[in-house]
């Protein structure tokens, strides 16, 4: 009787200590709760359109995950015609609650994610409104291209020869292209830097092989600001492995995306969102992930086994690491 009575107790004890857990975790629980927010993802003049999206995806997930409300705001945005990310792309909204919203801009991580959990949410936001589904099905149709069936080579410069990316030249991509596709027959060039046409042009002279580009001849590059063009005519930039390059191109022709009018900016915004997807769906991509778009191109590829990082000639990232991909994999 005594160990029976014993026995009792303890199961008493058990379940007290069971009940205790459980009540502070859902007390637990329920602060983290009132201490989660909406979010106004806001899109401004601060950054260029890949990095300031991967922010915007970041101010998503932490919503998405804590069921809290979400939306953008995109009326100072520096790639806005009209209705700002409306202009190119679907809503994109979450609504939880009647709370009020706190504003997250560029550069502001909420929380922590993986590389993963970015790409696997990137089509939730990253959505086509009619204007560009059409654009994209008339420049496809324009130079003849069928998913899956041509590889492309993205390369950007311009303002990121600053301060962020090392120059690497045409024959890198090519060398690394022809390696893993020694059948390639025709190759989509995503750049901004007319350069590399005429030189990747040069290359391919004594092949079978047909080259594209939506880069207009007067473009040497990207530049977001008046500042940045101002550095690059001056030749300020921070690495000595691109003095030569940025002095021997002329910029002084670029007009920055600030100096654009609406139109322009509406023309460049979506040339450069119909490019990119062209990449996205091609067979073979051969890029580097110095810049925003870059590893945008990794991570929302149709098969992201195929893109290729010219600098490691692997296809290998650690999707488990914890970390912006606005900042670097």
């Amino acid at each position: 009787m005594k160990s029976m009575k014993n026995i009792f107790i303890i199961i008493i004890i058990i379940l007290i200590i069971l009940y205790i857990l459980f009540f502070y975790d859902n007390i637990f629980r329920y602060i983290q709760v009132i201490e989660c927010f909406n979010i106004e993802s806001v899109l401004n003049k601060s950054a260029g359109f890949y990095s300031m999206f991967f922010f915007t995806l970041n101010h998503y997930l932490y919503c998405k995950e804590n069921r809290q409300n979400f939306k953008i705001n995109s009326d100072d945005w520096i790639y806005k015609y009209e209705l700002g990310w409306l202009d190119y792309f679907e809503p994109v909204e979450l609504k939880y609650n009647n709370e009020e919203y706190k504003k997250k801009c560029h550069n502001e991580v909420v929380k922590d994610y993986t590389i993963k959990q970015y790409q696997q949410i990137i089509n939730e936001v990253y959505i086509y409104n009619n204007t560009i589904i059409n654009e994209i099905k008339k420049v496809n149709n324009q130079l003849n291209l069928k998913k899956n069936e041509y590889d492309s080579i993205f390369i950007r410069r311009g303002d990121k020869l600053l301060d962020e990316s090392k120059i690497i030249y045409e024959k890198e991509y090519l060398n690394l292209l022809l390696k893993l596709n020694p059948n390639c027959k025709i190759i989509f060039l995503q750049t901004d830097d007319y350069n590399c046409f005429i030189s990747l042009q040069k290359l391919l002279t004594d092949k079978n092989i047909k080259l594209y580009t939506l880069c207009e001849e007067t473009n040497f590059g990207t530049v977001l600001t008046k500042g940045l063009k101002e550095r690059l005519n001056n030749g300020e930039t921070n690495l000595s492995s691109n003095n030569e390059y940025i002095k021997n191109t002329n910029y002084s022709i670029t007009k920055s995306t600030e100096e654009m009018s609406k139109e322009e900016i509406k023309e460049h915004t979506i040339k450069m969102i119909v490019g990119i997807d062209i990449v996205r769906n091609s067979k073979i991509c051969v890029t580097d992930y110095q810049s925003n778009v870059g590893r945008f191109i990794k991570l929302s590829h149709h098969n992201q086994s195929n893109v290729y990082d010219v600098v490691t000639s692997s296809n290998i990232i650690d999707y488990d690491k914890s970390i912006c991909p606005a900042y670097s994999f």
